[in-house]
């Protein structure tokens, strides 16, 4: 049989009413704060959400901007030069060029009716069934004084933003014609 036997050593007891001080923390250093290493990959401290981060815009896709006629491309109707549009973005590329199409209040050729969205005065709203990527002066459309965005009440659902691009690039006549243009702006 084998002997075990345990050993007599105690611990030194604690005298009452002494704290155990010998054992100083340190202050943690601000050296401290370097990248933490987690399973190799180095990991950012106090990053910015990607939101933030420069050449990342924040996404407008749905977002309904306010403009004038005579920003975007048009050919003919010189009259109406001067009238206020409202354009709803359906596409955008990193560097926050935009893709959008006109809304309208009259039921035309070349308009489709945007399901359970009506403008400020009760009435119906339709898309014009073209792809607008470029403004009068044939550069990006971006948000800016020609360009600026509207309440957040007018914002389109991500459902009437899927059935606008399905209607752009599948459904109609012209849909060759817009899927050419939404990738010049996604290659931009």
């Amino acid at each position: 049989m084998i002997n075990k036997s345990k050993s007599k050593t105690k611990a030194p007891a604690k005298k009452a009413g002494a704290s155990n001080k010998s054992k100083a923390i340190k202050p943690k250093s601000k050296e401290l704060k370097k990248p933490l290493m987690a399973k190799g990959v180095a990991v950012r401290v106090n990053s910015k959400p990607k939101d933030k981060q420069p050449g990342n815009p924040k996404s407008l896709i749905g977002n309904v901007l306010s403009t004038h006629d005579k920003y975007l491309p048009n050919k003919k109707n010189k009259n109406a030069i001067m009238k206020e549009r409202r354009v709803a973005v359906v596409e955008q590329n990193k560097t926050g060029g935009l893709g959008v199409v006109k809304l309208t209040t009259q039921n035309t050729s070349n308009t489709t009716k945007i399901k359970d969205y009506r403008k400020g005065n009760g009435k119906d709203t339709f898309f014009k069934n073209f792809l607008e990527t470029e403004d009068n002066e044939k550069k990006p459309i971006m948000v800016n004084d020609k360009f600026k965005t509207t309440d957040d009440k007018n914002k389109l659902k991500k459902s009437q933003i899927n059935t606008i691009k399905q209607t752009l690039f599948d459904n109609i006549k012209q849909g060759s014609r817009n899927r050419v243009k939404k990738d010049e702006l996604h290659k931009r």
